[in-house]
């Protein structure tokens, strides 16, 4: 018998491997400057910015495109063609290769250009530019629409002169409305989008004994008992907010906004179709004023918290929808920009409560102690009983800020932890701080899992200090930790994911993923023979706790046993209380406040970002170039929900599956895989036997003399 998986999961599965593989690929970004610059003109969006770059070139391709079309000429050649765009845009194919492809098949009258005019008849769904300052200061909206100069840098808006209207950058925002209207017309999809209702109307569900999904989050709870959600077709969102930089050569700040739609079924919510990239923000820098940015996206989200207009596709009635934020992700510096606080190297960097720090004049750095070191003046806070901010808090210390001036303000914002009003306050949704979880792929495994390595290593502290230090471990200690995991690489079995790397060698380059697997699979069993048993034994608890934030489902009883102070309260290392280390305390709020880690966590941003990462091909015009492949994603995304034109240009050729008889083949409902007979004779060589008998002596968890290799003749 041999094992091969149903053609649709292995369809899935293409997805699902780009996405769970964060940022490991090596990607070739250009093929060369030279040929992504000649090609640029077939890089631009197809409005007013396209007249800017191509000065009317393509207005011959245009009436000639729409003759062909009015005349039901080559529509065969030109769905062909679409289908090898849907290839390009998946695998992510250069425009130099594209063309050569198109050149090879002889397609007549079809060009790259064409064919994105053709996808753009069928699923527009195009960016909104708008400008802003070259320098990514601010967006001219809001109160600065009128302004030709940035307010902050100085610098023009326009190109050439004020009446030239011609804007020096712009940022590209994509509709979140359009979306919900384009999905909620397709019939299938008005199903699935009704799991929010089907999850929420379960008899589990009005137990809350556990934490299963977001909606079992008090900050959906408390939005559904104030009249949110009441009809079952209501979304609910998840926006998650980071920057990245383009080039490899980290010279270019691109920030992205993600949105992550509750409604669907979490085995199917973060695929590569269904995340939502609603803003681009190019670089080079990073923006100052993040409402101005945030403007379009909130003018969007408040037509959405009124009801818009929805053709319910399943009941093929019209209803007014309405969509809401529960919750906004990001690591520590992207959250500060978007709530207005001072940030983590701030004496109120906590956005959870009112801990106060206490600078380190040898470490130039704020840190966050429970209790104040020897000599040192502060106060002494209660683990279990935090001095926690509500949204209240918030209001009024934003209200103090905008009201000071000067030098006094300067004092405000030191004090209170806010640096000014964020437009997220006009969300009826947005409850501050709870709207904000922590996300633990930063906080524990990128964070908190290498300054622990430090400790370890000795190198945590960057003078001699008097206190016990028998946990560091000695450098040919760590080499031999390093070959171990070293030599286990290929005994790893599939399902552990990224199989262990010399952690001594390549600790600089690990990934989140790396760190995961560090803290939850090698590190107790590496660390036992050399920790002693105390710091193993708090180590142990930490790795308990971090497991418990990674189950899918977790209980209240669970739930209270995060609930822990991870941080040894010894004042004399004050450098070892980092504000990553102070948000372990904060957790298990965060959790159920906003539901489980695995719901909020940044991962699908990472992922999306290292997706985005090599669609960049113009080093001339990176952004525009970005916002074009960005725009045939989101096209091609939403080309499934119109199924007649879907089936006809996509579909018709891509599931072909072999002719099995019932009788050959066997599965079990629910299961992902179908056990198939023997397609052909396929004869393993002695080290193919070798390797599969060491998997399944790790994945049975047997002894190798309990498996046998049975040999049938050949016929």
């Amino acid at each position: 018998m041999t094992l091969s998986p149903n053609n649709n999961i292995l369809e899935d599965q293409d997805y699902s491997n780009e996405e769970n593989n964060i940022n490991d690929q090596q990607i070739e970004i250009v093929d060369s400057e030279e040929e992504n610059d000649n090609n640029i003109e077939e890089e631009h969006i197809y409005d007013s910015e396209t007249d800017e770059y191509n000065n009317g070139e393509n207005e011959d391709e245009d009436e000639e495109y729409n003759n062909n079309r009015e005349g039901n000429e080559n529509i065969e050649c030109e769905d062909f063609g679409l289908q090898l765009l849907q290839i390009k845009d998946k695998h992510n194919i250069s425009e130099a290769a594209f063309n050569e492809i198109l050149k090879v098949f002889e397609i007549p009258g079809i060009t790259l250009y064409k064919l994105r005019k053709f996808l753009g008849n069928f699923m527009s769904l195009k960016p909104t530019l708008v400008d802003c300052c070259i320098n990514s200061c601010v967006a001219f909206t809001g109160e600065l629409i009128n302004k030709n100069i940035c307010p902050e840098c100085k610098e023009p808006r326009y190109k050439v002169d004020e009446e030239s209207q011609i804007s020096r950058k712009k940022a590209a925002y994509w509709s979140l409305i359009d979306s919900f209207q384009t999905q909620y017309k397709d019939k299938t999809r008005a199903e699935i989008l009704r799991y929010r209702y089907n999850y929420t109307s379960t008899y589990e569900y009005t137990l809350g004994n556990q934490i299963g999904d977001v909606f079992d989050g008090l900050q959906y709870k408390t939005l559904a008992t104030s009249g949110f959600f009441s009809d079952c077709r209501d979304i609910a969102l998840m926006a998650s907010i980071d920057g990245y930089q383009i080039f490899r050569q980290k010279r270019d700040d691109c920030w992205v906004i993600l949105f992550i739609n509750a409604n669907l079924p979490p085995n199917i919510r973060v695929k590569r179709e269904n995340l939502m990239v609603s803003a681009l923000i190019p670089g080079p820098k990073a923006p100052k004023n993040f409402n101005s940015f945030l403007q379009p996206l909130i003018d969007e989200l408040k037509q959405l918290q009124e009801g818009i207009q929805c053709i319910d596709g399943l009941t093929e009635n019209t209803f007014t929808l309405h969509a809401h934020i529960l919750s906004i992700s990001g690591d520590i510096p992207a959250l500060s920009k978007v709530m207005y606080t001072t940030g983590h190297n701030s004496y109120k960097a906590c956005r959870f409560c009112s801990i106060r720090g206490i600078y380190c004049q040898g470490n130039r750095h704020v840190y966050f102690p429970l209790k104040p070191p020897m000599n040192m003046s502060g106060c002494q806070y209660n683990s279990e009983n935090l001095p926690l901010r509500t949204h209240e808090d918030y209001i009024r210390d934003v209200t103090v800020v905008k009201n000071a001036s000067g030098s006094s303000r300067k004092r405000k914002i030191q004090d209170r932890g806010v640096n000014g009003r964020s437009i997220l306050f006009e969300l009826n949704s947005i409850r501050f701080p709870v709207s904000f979880p922590v996300d633990i792929m930063h906080g524990l495994f990128e964070n908190v899992a290498p300054a622990m390595l430090r400790h370890w290593s000795g190198i945590f502290f960057k003078d001699d200090q008097d206190f016990d230090s028998n946990y560091i471990i000695p450098n040919k200690d760590w080499t031999e930790i390093g070959k171990t995991m070293e030599k286990n690489r290929k005994n790893m079995p599939f399902d552990f994911g990224r199989p262990p790397i010399n952690i001594q060698q390549h600790s600089a380059g690990f990934k989140a993923e790396d760190w995961m697997n560090w803290v939850v699979l090698y590190s107790l069993p590496l660390l036992q023979s050399y920790l002693p048993e105390r710091h193993l034994n708090g180590w142990a608890k930490f790795v308990h706790a971090t497991k418990l934030c990674l189950k899918h489902i977790i209980s209240m009883e669970e739930l209270t046993e995060i609930r822990r102070e991870y941080i040894q309260n010894n004042s004399a290392r004050l450098p070892a209380a980092l504000i990553s280390y102070h948000y372990l305390l904060h957790i298990a709020d965060s959790i159920y406040n906003t539901g489980p880690a695995w719901a909020t966590w940044q991962y699908p941003m990472e992922r999306l970002c290292g997706m985005l990462l090599p669609l960049v091909r113009s080093t001339q015009h990176p952004y525009t170039n970005l916002q074009n492949q960005i725009t045939m994603w989101t096209q091609f995304s939403h080309l499934q929900y119109k199924p007649n034109i879907y089936q006809r240009l996509i579909s018709k050729n891509s599931k072909k599956t072999l002719n099995y008889s019932e009788n050959n083949y066997f599965t079990t409902d629910g299961a992902e895989e179908v056990l198939y007979s023997l397609s052909r004779k396929y004869c393993m060589n002695r080290t193919e036997i070798q390797r599969l008998r060491a998997y399944y002596v790790t994945a049975l968890n047997r002894n190798a003399n309990q498996l046998s290799v049975s040999t049938f003749p050949t016929v």
